[in-house]
């Protein structure tokens, strides 16, 4: 799959901004309380909630691949619809 370059820097500026703020933390020991808390900051603005849990499960995931996790913490936490349905979960 090849990306456009304003998706890869849109994922570059996410990735960093994640790195910046928890960087010192390590990926196999993030639960999923880990992620609610990293999405918490951003309820307000569902469309932002959403594209950084899609980063972190695309990051997770790849996490996953590796072997660095057993699971993805993720996997059950559901996008927040968008526009005039507000801040109902999806």
């Amino acid at each position: 799959m090849s990306l456009s370059d304003s998706t890869k820097a849109t994922y570059r500026r996410e990735i960093e901004r994640l790195r910046d703020e928890h960087g010192h933390r390590l990926v196999e020991q993030m639960k999923r309380q880990h992620v609610v808390k990293l999405l918490e900051p951003l309820t307000d603005r569902p469309s932002a909630r959403n594209n950084r849990l899609r980063m972190l499960r695309m990051l997770l995931n790849h996490g996953v691949e590796i072997g660095w996790r057993p699971d993805n913490p993720t996997a059950a936490i559901k996008k927040m619809r968008t526009g005039s349905q507000g801040l109902e979960v999806a």
